[in-house]
């Protein structure tokens, strides 16, 4: 059933403050309706043949916006992307692409002085590029080698 509140909504009691989700989302039309909650893993992957040391992916989705880490360390990159993460747990919305935070990396393919990333306008991809150490190359196309260490984090829209 529907229930109308005309004051303030206390979960203080009984339930101990939680609100429960159901696990397959009953979706709204209304926008101001919070109908999705979520938490999990996922698996990123370079594709090819590339083997790893470590991979994880963690998220939260809340509503329309999902929240991830990603911890990358390759062991061998193989015929694996050298700048594309795939395997985000859902494509990003469309019309626009969502800005990440790189927080630590090393052995990348190639010198940078700068690295960032996006997760791609509609698919469930993140792009890292960079800048070398010279400032002349502002779009370093290989990041990703044998032996490269990223710990990614970022958020984006479905």
């Amino acid at each position: 059933g529907t229930s109308k509140l005309g004051g303030l909504l206390d979960i203080s009691g009984a339930s101990a403050g939680q609100i429960k989700f159901p696990a397959t989302q009953n979706a709204s039309s209304d926008v101001n309706t919070l109908d999705d909650y979520e938490e999990g893993t996922f698996t990123p992957s370079l594709g090819g043949s590339t083997t790893y040391t470590t991979r994880t992916g963690v998220y939260t989705k809340i509503g329309r916006m999902v929240w991830f880490d990603i911890t990358l360390t390759v062991n061998v990159i193989g015929t694996g992307s050298t700048t594309t993460i795939s395997g985000l747990p859902f494509a990003a919305a469309a019309g626009g692409d969502f800005g990440i935070m790189v927080s630590d990396f090393n052995n990348l393919a190639n010198n940078v002085t700068w690295l960032a990333g996006r997760v791609n306008d509609g698919l469930s991809t993140v792009t890292l590029k960079g800048i070398n150490a010279a400032g002349t190359v502002t779009n370093v196309t290989t990041i990703f080698g044998s032996g490269t260490f990223v710990l990614i984090s970022g958020f984006y829209r479905v």
